[in-house]
């Protein structure tokens, strides 16, 4: 699985659960996701 179909099916699965905020919201909430996972693969462990 490729990480655009991840990140599809992590929207599809926050859209279920956060059904009552808009797609805005949503996609929002999938950029901050995004940009911590950024942060952590760029800096070293």
């Amino acid at each position: 699985m490729d990480e655009f179909e991840a990140i599809m099916q992590e929207k599809e699965r926050l859209l279920r659960k956060y059904h009552c905020k808009t797609i805005n919201e949503v996609i929002r909430i999938l950029q901050l996701i995004l940009a911590e996972n950024n942060k952590k693969a760029e800096s070293p462990m």
